[in-house]
């Protein structure tokens, strides 16, 4: 495989797959508009806080990146600027990145994370860290996330499970009775799940009726309910206008891909995150605009950074708008945006942003990133 990086914009060469579904469980869901919704294919592409990954075509998992947590899983704690592979893993399904951890949802259902454990985010309290893949006592899992010190999976027959840090309840336990980080639990009122994202310290699932329901910190309201609080539990739904089929979490903010392919994003918005070109909060959900009123339409999927969010449109465009201190937008370092732009990425098939970069996986299977994949001050 042949890597190049130049001037903060890496370019490696890779490949990709596959998706599946989930069943009713029997919990009594808050009351939602009815008929189900297409699930989102399973991502074969992960980007973390420094680091990205991807299921190769022959279901093995390639990281590269910072390493200093052993988040790229190859063993050791050295930087990797060109793919290695994630040792003792087997056949994967799909893949997810945290901000010093990744994990990995196998073919069987089984779940392995590996990295950082600070937070119990590998799903047990020991390691403190691994540089190879810990099985974890979950699953089956059809779909995982992953947030800066907490991840959650949703199981076969479409229950959400959590685990980490739940300072914020953000792992789906109410905070009083379990404030330190967690083992995996089940998160209550939440069926059906079809996508589910982590944020810095909060979580949202889409079910499959459409509804979206969020849970854990909403100091920015990026829980999308309307009000500004320290923390909000339990899961409660989101006013979209429509149905959902897609989530993503930044930093501090939401967006939501809706049955209509156009995006509605909510919570911190000083940075244009929001992408309706008012660089504010929104404690409920605005439209993503291209100009005036609008909206960014045929979308197909979302994906969000730190503090920046991009789309991928029909016909393989990737567009991005807020934060672009390292680049991450596709664009001059520094000059953001409050709408989308587009990111200088084309013939994209997937598209995944972490904490101050974006990789997209393009036709042909070149995986092609831009901005930096390194660490912030004041990250660990």
């Amino acid at each position: 495989m042949n890597t190049k990086l130049t001037a903060g914009f890496l370019v490696v060469l890779l490949m990709a797959c596959g998706a599946p579904k989930a069943n009713r469980a029997d919990h009594e869901p808050p009351s939602a508009p009815a008929g189900p919704v297409e699930p989102p294919a399973p991502p074969l592409l992960a980007s973390g806080g420094a680091h990205a990954c991807i299921v190769r075509s022959d279901r093995t998992v390639a990281c590269w990146g910072d390493n200093r947590y052993g988040q790229l899983g190859d063993g050791t704690t050295t930087e990797a600027t060109a793919p290695v592979e994630v040792a003792h893993l087997g056949y994967v399904a799909t893949v997810a990145a945290g901000e010093w951890f990744t994990c990995a949802a196998l073919a069987m259902g089984q779940v392995k994370c590996w990295g950082d454990n600070s937070q119990w985010q590998l799903g047990a309290a020991m390691p403190r860290r691994s540089s190879t893949p810990v099985l974890l006592s979950v699953g089956p899992a059809m779909r995982l996330a992953a947030g800066r010190t907490h991840a959650c999976a949703i199981l076969i027959n479409g229950d959400v499970t959590c685990w980490g840090d739940n300072r914020t309840s953000q792992t789906g336990v109410q905070r009083g009775s379990l404030a330190k980080p967690s083992l995996p639990v089940m998160v209550p009122y939440v069926v059906d799940a079809i996508d589910v994202a982590a944020g810095d310290e909060h979580t949202c699932a889409v079910q499959e009726d459409g509804q979206l329901l969020c849970w854990g910190d909403n100091h920015f309201g990026q829980l999308g309910h309307g009000v500004q609080e320290h923390h909000s539990f339990p899961p409660g739904p989101v006013p979209i206008a429509g149905k959902a089929t897609a989530v993503a979490a930044g930093r501090r903010h939401t967006c939501a891909l809706l049955q209509d392919r156009t995006v509605q994003c909510w919570g911190e918005g000083f940075e244009g995150q929001l992408g309706d070109g008012m660089r504010k909060d929104s404690l409920t959900p605005v439209r993503v605009a291209m100009q005036g009123s609008m909206p960014l339409e045929r979308v197909t999927a979302i994906t969000a950074g730190s503090q920046h969010t991009c789309a991928l449109q029909e016909g393989g465009k990737v567009w991005c708008w807020g934060g672009n201190a390292l680049g991450q937008l596709g664009r001059v370092e520094g000059l953001t945006a409050d709408r989308p732009v587009f990111s200088q990425l084309a013939d994209a098939v997937a598209v995944a942003a972490g904490g101050w970069h974006t990789c997209a996986l393009r036709v042909g299977g070149v995986t092609t990133c831009v901005g930096q994949m390194q660490g912030k001050e004041g990250d660990e």
